[in-house]
């Protein structure tokens, strides 16, 4: 199964629009026989399905605004070794984060191990990933 990260417009009460989310996707995912699991990890809302076509299975939720393919590790140095292994032809990178400091430190070690300068304003290649609790996300697609 992929992972994606949902965007979502989420109300005050964050507990209720989860739970009218998972239900409709869940929903969606049995018409369709479609394998999903709908997750919350440290509040991003993160999709694990099969489909081909998983914005498919989100379209006319109210809320959601985009859809991203993620991978998701538990450690800083798996997600540095995906990353290296896509800045690999780069010239220049930058690296963005939810997280200014983890972004920093991070960029910082790829920057010394692939010995390729960083550019933030106009890098050839760009990586976005977040920390959420003990997890990493690295995105895709870009948001």
């Amino acid at each position: 199964m992929k992972a994606y990260a949902i965007k979502a417009k989420i109300p005050k009460n964050s507990q209720l629009y989860f739970n009218y989310f998972k239900e409709e996707v869940m929903k969606r995912c049995v018409e369709t026989n479609t394998d999903c699991v709908v997750e919350i990890i440290d509040g991003r809302l993160i999709l694990f399905t099969d489909s081909t076509t998983p914005k498919s299975l989100l379209e006319g939720i109210k809320g959601v605004l985009a859809l991203y393919e993620i991978e998701i590790f538990k450690d800083e140095v798996s997600l540095i070794k995906s990353m290296i292994s896509k800045l690999k032809e780069c010239k220049s990178f930058a690296v963005r984060s939810n997280k200014k400091s983890v972004e920093r430190e991070i960029g910082g070690k790829i920057a010394e191990i692939l010995n390729i300068p960083v550019n933030l304003t106009e890098p050839e290649c760009k990586l976005y990933f977040e920390r959420r609790g003990k997890f990493y996300l690295l995105f895709l697609s870009y948001p």
